[in-house]
């Protein structure tokens, strides 16, 4: 097996031998590359951060500072070589001066000296660059690919930008103010379509510090959709007395369904008790999309402030899509008496037509069930479940020895006891 050489011979490494030929001419290239280094690095860092719309470009432009590193780290490792390591070091072992008399003592290689300062050199260079420039290179690593993203002129390449931003992959980045701010600012893009994934951006990085400037975007902004997506981003940031009242003025005031819709997303994340009295008007809504968000708001709230309400679309005669709406809240705002209702209209109820089930699928991959697929009967086995449970459960057994229920409602009903006995234990 052949010997492994942890020690390279500085004799045989050859590069920029020209420009070591004297010891001014060494020490001025030294010179001149530090400058270069440090000069260009500084201008390039100011480029790529403040100007540049390329990161092709920026990543040449890196490589390129990287490879001055090497070389000035270098030519200072082979002038600290000649002013300090013993003997004529420079002509004898860097250059091979092959003039020199072979009668002439010989003048030690310091190889491993050679190399150990050639590496803390080009770290000490790296590290000098990127502390010269602010910090350059984790700026870069953490901001300055969004901030270039941004600058461009498309805006699917600055939508892309907030894609990748808000991967949780990167989630440690989002504590950064550097890349809050990128959030923030990108609220006066000129493209709607850039305003709102901002501002949605903003609610999925639970940007706390910027709830007054998402606040703002809500009540001026010129788009519906922008406003929506605000909307849903200050339910995200959690319960707060303006945003919440911010939220349930607009919805009072607005008669879109694009921002209905999107403050009723706000509303049933941050789940405010005292929004209910501006939600229920809602279950009467002419679009279906908002009656079913508001019917969602209201389950997601969870208050019993709502069963009335919630009672008395159900007990008129809602449409087919507004009852499955409606049976789904009264599983979070049922109370007592409405125990043996529904056990009442389980068994007066037939068939197991299913409620067509509707999905709000964020940016992403979180889902939310805002309509829930199942049938009536299911539903109504739910209402008792999580009202009444543990004093229902020779109920629920019934109907999983009933053979003559299907074996989705039995499934559903043995679903209940496994849960029942889990908390017993």
């Amino acid at each position: 097996m052949a010997n492994v050489k942890l020690v390279i011979d500085v004799s045989e490494i050859g590069l920029l031998q020209d420009l070591a030929r004297t010891r001014t001419r060494l020490i001025v290239s030294m010179l001149v590359a530090m400058v270069a280094t440090y000069g260009l690095g500084a201008a390039s860092a100011h480029y790529i951060l403040e100007m540049s719309q390329s990161v092709v470009l920026n990543m040449f432009l890196i490589t390129g500072n990287m490879f001055l590193v090497l070389v000035s780290a270098f030519l200072l490792t082979v002038t600290i070589g000649d002013l300090f390591f013993s003997g004529p070091w420079r002509e004898a072992v860097f250059l091979e001066d092959a003039k020199r008399d072979p009668s002439e003592a010989p003048v030690s290689s310091h190889d491993g000296e050679f190399m150990i300062l050639l590496v803390l050199l080009i770290v000490g260079n790296a590290f000098g660059l990127n502390a010269a420039t602010g910090g350059f290179l984790d700026t870069y690593h953490a901001e300055g690919y969004f901030r270039v993203l941004l600058r461009s002129d498309s805006p699917e390449r600055r939508i892309s930008a907030f894609d990748e931003m808000t991967e949780g992959i990167n989630y440690e980045l989002w504590e950064r103010p550097g890349v809050r701010k990128l959030v923030v600012d990108t609220f006066d893009d000129p493209s709607s379509d850039v305003r709102t994934v901002a501002a949605w951006s903003a609610g999925k990085m639970e940007m706390e510090s910027a709830r007054e400037s998402v606040i703002e975007v809500l009540e001026q902004d010129e788009s519906a959709e922008v406003r929506a997506a605000a909307a849903t981003a200050l339910g995200k940031l959690g319960l707060e007395p303006r945003a919440r009242q911010t939220l349930t003025q607009t919805l009072q005031q607005t008669d879109n369904p694009t921002l209905q819709v999107g403050i009723l997303r706000g509303l049933g994340l941050m789940q405010p008790p005292e929004a209910v009295e501006t939600i229920t008007p809602l279950f009467e809504s002419d679009d279906n999309k908002v009656m079913i968000h508001a019917f969602w708001a209201i389950r997601k709230i969870g208050s019993a402030e709502a069963r009335d309400a919630v009672r008395e679309v159900i007990d008129g005669e809602p449409s087919f899509v507004t009852k499955c709406a409606a049976y789904d809240a009264l599983k979070k705002v049922a109370i007592d008496r409405d125990v043996l209702w529904a056990r009442r209209q389980f068994q007066t109820t037939e068939g197991d037509e299913e409620c067509e089930e509707r999905v709000w699928q964020e940016r992403g991959s979180t889902k939310h069930y805002i309509l829930v697929g199942d049938s009536f009967r299911e539903k109504l086995i739910k209402i008792v479940a999580n009202q009444a449970a543990f004093e229902h459960k020779d109920w629920f057994q019934r109907i999983v020895n009933d053979d003559s229920e299907s074996w989705r409602i039995r499934e559903v009903a043995n679903e209940v006891i496994r849960q029942i006995r889990e908390s017993k234990r």
